[in-house]
């Protein structure tokens, strides 16, 4: 009876174990089938071939067990307490359809993609008379992922990443392609990638329209409150994942953009600021919001301090504000001086 009990209990232990540790669930999303990796690898060698491996899925899989990127992960799964998807999807966001007309750039116009057509290719029809990928030279392609580059920018509704539907969902979805992306095509780029957006499901704030006429954002523009704290959290922790980061997110100092009203998603109209720039429009900026939370993390020693002060203070109308004034009331008093300190020397406050 003795022996029957402690198997049981060891079995409810063994339970308690597994729901205490949410997973990431790398999937590969080809046609209208989700394949999970790594146990269905075998649909990666059918699509991709012999180059399989290099597949952003696949390197998504193996980014999401690196030591380093798995133990931020779990930190930021404590916060969500469940799972979370990664959908390489393999036709989102780059799929384009027959019939559908794609805005090229002011001078060139709008371009209707012809049935079995991709992007690059409706590209290389109209640039390159219809030449096939490999009989282009170095400088076409070049001038090809320069073209690739201005049609994104142009529809960042129908080409951009768009990682999640809304925050505090458990999808993530990726395109399969990376390379129009330079930011998150190296193996560094994607594991920020994972983690900016794995941090952002961990957020329950509400978005609000600031992220302007343009819909996009970038991490030394002038949003909102909200929205730069939203985008802050998620910048501050693939900075932590991809310690690279970390210099192009304090030279946010140097160069701080707003949107000019104007601004729309085709045409978008900034100016920038290079000094002189006010309080309030520095704690709308997520690099700054990004770099004073990176500030007073001090290279992980108050990692886990303000990472209690995000989970006490997370709801629909949290902000900047209430995370820091939750860190500073529960701090030593040499701590919580340091981390007004740094917040000053991020926003100028004084």
């Amino acid at each position: 009876m003795t022996m029957r009990l402690c198997l049981i209990f060891l079995a409810l232990a063994c339970a308690t174990s597994l729901l205490a540790e949410p997973a990431i669930n790398v999937n590969f999303v080809y046609g209208n089938k989700t394949y999970r990796l790594p146990e269905d690898k075998a649909v990666l060698r059918t699509v991709y071939g012999p180059t399989w491996q290099e597949s952003t899925a696949w390197r998504t899989y193996q980014k999401c067990q690196e030591p380093q990127t798995r133990s931020h992960l779990q930190k930021l799964q404590a916060i969500r307490g469940n799972d979370v998807n990664i959908n390489v999807k393999y036709d989102d966001p780059n799929l384009v359809h027959p019939g559908e007309q794609i805005f090229l750039s002011d001078q060139c116009g709008w371009e209707t993609i012809q049935k079995g057509e991709s992007l690059d290719g409706m590209l290389r029809r109209k640039f390159f008379n219809g030449r096939s990928h490999a009989d282009l030279t170095a400088q076409e392609k070049s001038q090809l992922k320069q073209a690739i580059d201005i049609v994104v920018a142009n529809n960042p509704d129908r080409f951009n990443i768009h990682p999640h539907k809304k925050y505090g969902e458990d999808t993530i979805n990726l395109p399969h392609d990376l390379s129009n992306f330079e930011n998150y095509n190296s193996d560094d780029g994607l594991a920020a990638l994972i983690v900016h957006e794995v941090a952002h499901t961990t957020d329950l704030t509400t978005p609000d329209n600031g992220y302007g006429g343009d819909g996009n954002h970038s991490f030394n523009e002038v949003t909102s409150e909200r929205m730069s704290f939203m985008e802050g959290w998620a910048t501050y922790n693939q900075a932590v994942a991809n310690p690279a980061d970390r210099e192009r997110i304090f030279s946010v100092h140097e160069n701080i953009s707003h949107e000019k009203a104007n601004s729309t998603a085709r045409n978008p109209n900034y100016v920038h600021s290079f000094g002189g720039v006010s309080f309030e429009d520095r704690v709308a900026t997520e690099g700054i919001v990004a770099a004073t939370f990176l500030s007073i993390d001090d290279n992980g020693k108050h990692r886990d301090a303000l990472f209690d002060s995000f989970t006490a203070t997370n709801g629909k109308d949290s902000g900047t504000f209430d995370v820091l004034q939750h860190y500073v009331k529960n701090a030593a008093p040499d701590e919580a001086k340091r981390a007004v300190m740094m917040f000053d020397v991020n926003t100028q406050f004084t």
